[in-house]
C-alpha cells in the first residue's frame, strides 16, 4: 500500500477477498483510520455480490460507492474500447475511477489488467 496514497479503490476481486486477506483489511483499516477515501465502484460491487460478499458488509462509512452513472458512460466505454483485448464492465469501471482519481487500485486478480492502454498503479493481494 502506498502510504502517500490519497485514497483506494477497491475492484469486485479485493471486495470478494477481504474476508480472507488480512493485507486488505489492513488497508481498509488504516484508510479508515486516515480518513482516506475506499471508492467502490458499483459495478464492482455487482460482481462481488453475485461471487458471494455481502453488499451490507461495504454500507460503512468509510467506503464511497460510485454509481455507474449515464455521466461516466462515454470515459468507462472509451477505456474498454482502447484496450487490447475485451474486458469486463467492472474493470473499465474500475481503470475510469482510477485515471480520474488517481488512486490505486486494490485487486486479487491482475491479469484483468493486462490489456488495458491506460496507467494505473494495482496494489495486488
Amino acid at each position: 500500500m502506498r502510504p502517500t496514497s490519497a485514497g483506494t479503490i477497491l475492484d469486485a476481486s479485493a471486495l470478494t477477498a477481504l474476508r480472507r486477506s488480512i493485507f486488505a483489511q489492513t488497508v481498509v483499516q488504516f484508510s479508515v483510520r486516515e480518513q482516506r477515501p475506499l471508492v467502490i465502484p458499483a459495478t464492482s460491487l455487482y460482481v462481488a455480490v453475485l461471487a458471494g460478499a455481502n453488499a451490507a458488509d461495504f454500507d460503512a462509512s468509510g467506503y464511497t460507492v460510485i454509481p455507474f452513472s449515464q455521466a461516466i458512460v462515454p470515459g468507462v466505454a472509451a477505456v474498454a474500447l482502447t484496450a487490447g483485448a475485451p474486458i469486463a464492465p467492472d474493470v473499465a469501471h474500475v481503470v475510469w475511477e482510477a485515471q480520474v482519481t488517481g488512486y490505486p487500485v486494490l485487486t486479487d486478480d491482475p491479469a484483468v489488467y493486462g490489456s488495458i492502454n491506460v496507467p494505473i498503479d494495482l496494489e495486488v493481494l
